[in-house]
């Protein structure tokens, strides 16, 4: 972790020992991994945009569309910066960070996508049910792979703790 640490606060519990460090990251931090974000942000989107098109009949997308997905990228990624990255609001649950992200960034995509006129059929419930739906699925892929990594990352855990106890009773003896 990077941040400069501003509180330790040591915890007993039972005979376990508890350090939480709390730190403080800078703006400087934060704009470091918004191009990475943007990178993936922006890959994501114009697969998700190609797959919508195709299914629509769209073999193409215009060369202007691409530089619109690219600012919506941007702001999608200073948004997922803000929810999954280190500030504040990283202490939420995830379910609620993702339901949070997903919310904010469909606003922001729905009302990209009536200035730029990729939804161009406003009078249509069908279109709001699809828009809906596009990001409700989002919203359960994301949750699923959060849980997966979850899992994967606690089994790694829990192993890595087992040969630390192992070695500890080792060391007893």
């Amino acid at each position: 972790q990077w941040g400069k640490i501003v509180h330790i606060q040591t915890v007993r519990s039972g005979t376990e020992r508890e350090i939480r460090i709390r730190r403080k990251t800078s703006m400087k931090q934060f704009i470091k991994k918004i191009p990475g974000q943007i990178c993936s942000t922006y890959a994501t989107m114009v697969s998700v945009f190609f797959i919508i098109s195709f299914c629509m009949g769209v073999e193409t997308i215009p060369l202007m569309r691409l530089g619109q997905l690219a600012l919506v990228a941007v702001l999608g990624s200073i948004l997922m910066e803000l929810y999954f990255g280190t500030s504040v609001i990283k202490q939420m649950a995830d379910i609620t960070r993702c339901t949070l992200f997903i919310i904010s960034f469909a606003a922001i995509t729905f009302v990209c996508a009536v200035y730029f006129q990729w939804i161009t059929k406003l009078d249509s419930m069908k279109t709001y049910v699809s828009f809906i739906g596009v990001f409700a699925i989002c919203w359960v892929v994301a949750i699923f792979i959060g849980e997966l990594e979850h899992y994967f990352r606690g089994k790694k855990y829990t192993q890595k703790l087992k040969e630390y106890q192992k070695r500890g009773n080792k060391d007893e003896k």
